[in-house]
Order: C-alpha cells, then sequence, then structure tokens
C-alpha cells in the first residue's frame, strides 16, 4: 500500500496582474522535499483568473522550471493545464482546480521540489488573479488562491 508522507500547503490572497502574452510567476508557490527516492507528489492547485473583455486567462503548473501538466500542442492553440477566455463581463471570474500525480527524479540525497503556478494572456490584455478585472463594491470578490503537494510513498 501508499503512505502519506507528508503535506506542504501554501496560500496566495494578494492579487497580481499583468498583460504579459507569455508565461509569469503568479506568486502561488511551494517547496516540498521528499523523503524517498520513489516517491510520488500529487499535486492539488486551486487558483482563479479573469480578464479584460477579448482576453483570457491561462494558467500552467510548474515543478522547477518545467511545465508539467499540458494539453496536447497543436496549431494555434496556447498549450496549458487550464485557461478560459473573457465572454465579455468585467466581473467574470474562473475558477482553475488542477490535480496532477507527479512522479520526480528524485535523487538519492532528495533535494527540495518547487511547484508553482504561472500565468498569461491571451493576448496583451490585461488579466487578474484572485480578483475580478472591475472592483465595485458588492459586485466583485477577492479570492486566494492554493497549493497544496502531497508526498505518497510506498
Amino acid at each position: 500500500g501508499y503512505l502519506n508522507m507528508q503535506v506542504v500547503s501554501a496560500v496566495l490572497t494578494s492579487t497580481f496582474s499583468s498583460s504579459s502574452a507569455t508565461f509569469v510567476d503568479s506568486g502561488l508557490n511551494v517547496s516540498i522535499t521528499p523523503s524517498a527516492t520513489s516517491s510520488k507528489i500529487l499535486v492539488l492547485v486551486q487558483t482563479n483568473g479573469s480578464s479584460a473583455s477579448g482576453g483570457g486567462t491561462y494558467v500552467n503548473l510548474v515543478r522547477g522550471s518545467t511545465d508539467i501538466l499540458l494539453g496536447d500542442a497543436a496549431t494555434g492553440m496556447i498549450q496549458c493545464s487550464g485557461g478560459s477566455e473573457n465572454a465579455g463581463s468585467e466581473y467574470e471570474n474562473i475558477h482553475f482546480a488542477l490535480t496532477y500525480l507527479d512522479s520526480p527524479s528524485i535523487p538519492a540525497t532528495p533535494v527540495a521540489i518547487n511547484y508553482k503556478t504561472q500565468v498569461r494572456s491571451r493576448n496583451t490584455n490585461a488579466f487578474y488573479v484572485n480578483r475580478q478585472q472591475t472592483e465595485s463594491s458588492g459586485r466583485a470578490a477577492r479570492i486566494p488562491s492554493t497549493i497544496t503537494c502531497i508526498e505518497i510513498g510506498a
């Protein structure tokens, strides 16, 4: 059977915005140092995004500097872990729930492994994390993001 060997988690409550059309760090990250070379890491992410009308918000799950949860490559498509286009509402906020069982290469003397999310826009329109595009009293919310890593060993 498998054992849950350790759990680490991080919460991001601050907001983030950018108009980058390439993936940039969102500020949501966590590090875990496995206790065995055969361990697997279950990564659970809850995050959210909003974008200006005509834009989109896309998110990637990254280990170190490697994207680890991507859709298939296709001409003209953004390869990512999750994404959404803005349908025109300035109050739209899309929830992304990512779950991935990672099998990283762990050396004999384990070192910390960093997991994080990166985000980008479809074009150069602004996008937002942990908030909506427009913030007005009673019509918008501040929403936290979380990332949790669970080490699973045999």
